[in-house]
């Protein structure tokens, strides 16, 4: 969430079921799962550590501060890309508001940067030209997987369901509609090596 005053913010669709799927698949797999949670409409197992944030900031310092413990890290969530520039401390009262947004850091890109050999799975929610972006996020992120949804052509968000492309180094591999524990299981295979 990223505020525009005190009774303001903006945001963006992800629920967080894929993410929520995923650390329960891990969790049940016998890993230790550290949870770094935006704004969310699911309930997180209650197994995991879960560090709770507001913002995209807030997010990038606590997932980057974290990478030299975690062995893999699953980027699910949905960062907001922008945020105001300027945050009013009282609520806006105008006829006309016009809001200029800066360009928030990257928070998988950092990742990436400083991972060394740790597995770090990207998501790539596309409306268009999906698979060259997927594939261009992958590498610039210096990622290992990225996982492509199509939010235009698919109920992604909120659903309890997922079509998925899965982007590597040596290619790609399309998904038929599974659940989202079944993406998860996926992934983390993939994460793994299995």
């Amino acid at each position: 969430m990223e505020k525009i005053d005190d009774a303001r913010y903006i945001t963006n669709f992800s629920s967080g079921k894929m993410g929520g799927a995923i650390v329960h698949e891990a969790l049940n797999s016998g890993a230790e799962v550290t949870v770094i949670l935006g704004k969310h409409s699911v309930t997180i197992d209650s197994r995991a550590n879960v560090v709770n944030v507001t913002t995209t900031l807030d997010m990038y310092n606590e997932t980057v501060s974290r990478v030299d413990s975690h062995d893999i890290i699953i980027m699910a969530g949905a960062p907001c890309d922008y945020r105001p520039e300027t945050f009013s401390e009282s609520k806006i009262k105008t006829e006309n508001l016009t809001i200029k947004f800066v360009k928030n850091p990257d928070i998988a890109q950092k990742v990436g940067q400083i991972k060394g050999d740790r597995f770090l799975c990207v998501f790539s929610a596309e409306t268009d030209n999906g698979l060259a972006n997927a594939t261009a996020k992958l590498i610039k992120k210096n990622a290992n997987l990225c996982v492509l949804n199509d939010v235009k052509n698919n109920d992604v968000f909120g659903s309890d369901t997922n079509v998925v492309t899965l982007v590597t180094a040596d290619g790609h591999t399309d998904y038929p509609k599974l659940s989202k524990t079944e993406v998860a299981n996926i992934i983390l295979n993939k994460a793994i090596g299995k």
